[in-house]
């Protein structure tokens, strides 16, 4: 894990000036935290300790607000179109949680596309560009993702 930890450069603190689109980066004054990806796909978590490490954590949708100012984040603002892991895990006895252990309490699931699909292996969460950002739970894959730090 060491080895692939050493791949990412390092990134603290949370700031306007700081949280600069050239670094994979968009500010949310609203909240003052700063949302950072990473393009280069890593297992969930492995992408979680990057974002502990960055001072922060996967990013953490909770909230239909949330996953509205998203999608404008994401579409309009950092003109991204590769799918993103966020935070989200699933236990053994299929409930959704946080990494802290909070349930949580909003789900986007994309229902067209057979989504949540009930797997025992699909155990994370990523959010495809290509269905308007809505979710789809995933095995252990590497993906892209989407960190947030607060200020």
């Amino acid at each position: 894990m060491n080895d692939i930890l050493k791949l990412y450069k390092y990134y603290k603190g949370c700031s306007k000036q700081a949280c600069r689109k050239l670094d994979g980066c968009f500010f949310l004054s609203v909240d003052s935290s700063c949302i950072k990806y990473y393009v280069d796909g890593l297992e969930y978590a492995y992408a979680r300790t990057i974002c502990k490490r960055d001072g922060g954590e996967l990013l953490r949708i909770d909230s239909e607000s949330k996953q509205e100012m998203m999608v404008r984040i994401l579409t309009y603002n950092l003109h991204l179109t590769f799918d993103m892991t966020v935070q989200g895990t699933k236990d053994d006895a299929g409930n959704w949680l946080f990494d802290d252990g909070t349930s949580m309490p909003y789900f986007n699931w994309n229902k067209d596309d057979g989504q949540q699909n009930n797997s025992d292996e699909e155990r994370y969460i990523y959010i495809k560009s290509i269905y308007n950002w809505q979710w789809h739970d995933i095995g252990p894959e590497a993906r892209p993702f989407l960190c947030e730090i607060r200020a």
